[in-house]
């Protein structure tokens, strides 16, 4: 699981705030990441029950994830930076989520996927969760612990 960890992003005056904000502008990114950049950092930073972490890998920060937590159901986003993709590394935070390594309590992982994102559509059928049907362009899924 190379040396992943998840810190928890626990304001908007976080240094690497600005690292994320870029990575989020990347076209790559972007596309797929809708996100009212506004009021954004204040929601995932001041929301009870949403959790918003940076992850690293041996200590560089290599993306992101949102976790929100309601009734048992985590709700997962998950964004790897385009420098870093096809290294393995997405699997490896869905399975330190799955493994319960984040602490939150939960026995459902839901996520939305943009049907043009074949790459996440590939991580979450290949990590076990199960496609629950399709609402406009976003195909949803969910894995059961």
């Amino acid at each position: 699981m190379n040396n992943l960890k998840l810190i928890l992003l626990k304001n908007t005056e976080d240094e690497e705030l600005e690292i994320i904000k870029e990575n989020y502008s990347k076209p790559s990114v972007e596309r797929f990441v809708d996100i009212n950049k506004d009021k954004f950092w204040n929601y995932v930073t001041e929301t009870e029950d949403v959790y918003f972490y940076k992850a690293y890998i041996d200590d560089v920060l290599i993306g992101t994830v949102q976790c929100e937590v309601y009734d048992g159901i985590l709700y997962l986003a998950l964004v790897v930076f385009p420098e870093y993709h096809s290294k393995g590394i997405g699997t490896d935070i869905v399975k330190y989520i799955i493994n319960g390594k984040t602490g939150l309590n939960f026995n459902e992982i839901c996520v939305s996927v943009d049907e043009k994102n074949t790459a996440s559509i590939r991580l979450f059928r290949n990590a076990g969760f199960k496609c629950t049907g399709q609402e406009d362009e976003l195909i949803n899924f969910k894995y059961t612990i």
